[in-house]
């Protein structure tokens, strides 16, 4: 991938790490998994040198500019008043307009925001460049109405949703139930790739102290934003009715906190048993996962939440909703157990039948970990780098997503650089400092917990991992269509994770076969 330094894109995401993390900011926009997901991707993808400039709202913070990794930049604008929350795309739309160096690619991750998509779709037809949309929450599919506010949202933001993943030239799904969701609006099933959340394996590498010595052991664990979406409230019912001696540890802040502390205080089963420990920085959750016993997300919608992902990491076993792509990664009574939403009685006899078999709980943590190992985030940063690589490759198949685009962005770029040689954004002289955050900051926990590993502070897993195992494979036409690939089942095919999501006959019948029916050419570097 020695062509990803050329690289520049611009990444569109209505949240983000914040620069600094105060309980005003979390309370303010919750810290989740979007954001998580946003911030680790962009670490890997810097550290295989892809400069990216992030265009974020600032929630609670300052607006301006940010330095990020070696060559990124985080951009924060908007006003901090809630129910304005649009209005940092107007700004940001400024900021993406009037970019002057060549910007190879944008792409966006979609949320529940309405003004995102509108700016990063603005933003590639500006720089005639390719857009690559990562579906977070499908407003269309995803999302639960639940009040006056979500009917509209998913009214105005469902129309919007469409128009833009049908302009973009890649949707990146995080489940194969959301893609085929996605192909059965009508999405070319050769634009959607599934690439799942993960997680920084060297942060779950070493054992870390107990952050919280003073609480008893069994723990059940929360970890997330405490907002109507993860319905905080019935996890606290379904503990009230849990007889075995255990703590309910509840790590994460949000709009729908003071109802659950009062939920739990009202509650008399539940009693002293339940402890709120307000948001913690995202470098600090690995050793609160060491140090409690069971992971339990009684959501009520979801796409594939990254927090079970690192509790698997950290071989716990997990209780969660039966919901969205949750079952994509929860095999029921295989490596979790998966309950109906909205159900405190399931919920709790789930609970206590992990607390009170450690047979169970032990056959369940062994198979976590087995699964998590398919989703380190070095290995999926390098397939979200592959699909850059094939998005602004001049010479990409004509029939494959973002010809047009790429046509476009090469002319643009070629007549850049007769203009003005060598000004295609440089590699800074000198590493840039990374992102400050917290109390503290971000980047201080990571290396807190890098140093606890023996790593060097800060620095994503990717850099140690060979950027020339990320070789993409070769796509191979088949005479007169575009090449296209079906998800294949023999193991290690890359068709799995990259390729359509529709699987056809010869697909299924490929471990049979011993030939996959995605004509694709492994590299031996992926082969190894």
């Amino acid at each position: 991938m020695a062509a990803l330094g050329a690289l520049r894109v611009i990444r569109v995401c209505s949240v983000f790490e914040p620069a600094t993390l105060t309980p005003a900011a979390a309370r303010y926009d919750a810290i989740g998994g979007m954001q998580n997901h946003a911030a680790e991707l962009s670490r890997c993808l810097d550290q295989m040198g892809i400069r990216q400039v992030v265009l974020t709202s600032r929630l609670d913070g300052p607006a301006g500019r940010t330095r990020f990794g070696e060559h990124g930049q985080v951009v924060r604008t908007g006003v901090h008043i809630p129910v304005a929350r649009q209005a940092w795309a107007a700004a940001a739309a400024r900021t993406a307009l009037s970019e002057r160096r060549p910007v190879s690619l944008v792409h966006a991750h979609c949320g529940e925001d309405v003004a995102l998509m509108p700016l990063a779709a603005l933003a590639a037809r500006r720089h005639g460049c390719p857009l690559v949309v990562t579906v977070h929450t499908s407003i269309r599919h995803t999302l639960r109405v639940d009040s006056a506010r979500k009917a509209l949202l998913r009214l105005a933001g469902g129309l919007g949703e469409g128009r833009a993943l049908r302009r973009a030239d890649a949707v990146i799904a995080l489940t194969r139930q959301a893609a085929d969701l996605l192909v059965r609006d009508g999405l070319p099933d050769s634009k959607v790739r599934v690439i799942p959340p993960g997680y920084d394996p060297h942060l779950f590498s070493t054992v870390i102290p107990d952050p919280f010595p003073e609480l008893p052991r069994p723990r059940v664990g929360y970890i997330g934003r405490i907002a109507p979406q993860k319905d905080v409230g019935t996890l606290v019912k379904a503990f009230g009715m849990v007889a075995e001696p255990a703590c309910l540890l509840i790590v994460g802040d949000g709009p729908g906190r003071p109802a659950a502390e009062r939920l739990a205080a009202g509650s008399v089963p539940a009693g002293g048993r339940v402890h709120f420990t307000g948001f913690l920085p995202h470098a600090v959750i690995p050793a609160v996962l060491q140090h409690i016993d069971l992971l339990v997300l009684a959501t009520k919608y979801e796409e594939l939440p990254s927090v079970l992902v690192e509790g698997m990491a950290a071989g716990l076993p997990v209780v969660a909703s039966r919901v969205g792509g949750i079952p994509a990664l929860v095999d029921h009574d295989v490596n979790g157990l998966l309950v109906p939403p909205a159900d405190p009685a399931t919920l709790a006899a789930a609970i206590t039948r992990v607390l009170a078999e450690p047979g169970t709980a032990a056959r369940l943590s062994a198979a976590a970990r087995r699964t998590a190992e398919r989703y380190t985030w070095p290995a999926l940063a390098r397939q979200v780098a592959a699909l850059y690589r094939e998005l602004t490759a001049p010479d990409a198949l004509p029939g494959l997503p973002g010809a047009a685009a790429r046509r476009r962005y090469s002319a643009r770029t070629a007549a850049t650089a007769a203009s003005a040689p060598g000004s295609e954004c440089p590699r800074p002289a000198a590493a840039l400092p990374s992102l400050a955050a917290s109390a503290g900051s971000v980047s201080t926990a990571r290396t807190a917990v890098a140093r606890a590993s023996g790593r060097p502070g800060g620095t994503s897993s990717a850099a140690s991992s060979p950027v020339s195992a990320g070789t993409p494979p070769t796509r191979v036409a088949t005479t007169g269509t575009p090449a296209r690939s079906a998800s294949c089942r023999m193991s290690g095919c890359p068709s799995q994770m990259l390729g359509s999501t529709k699987t056809s006959a010869a697909a299924s019948s490929a471990g049979r076969s011993g030939r996959c029916p995605a004509n694709w050419t492994v590299t031996p570097s992926e082969a190894a």
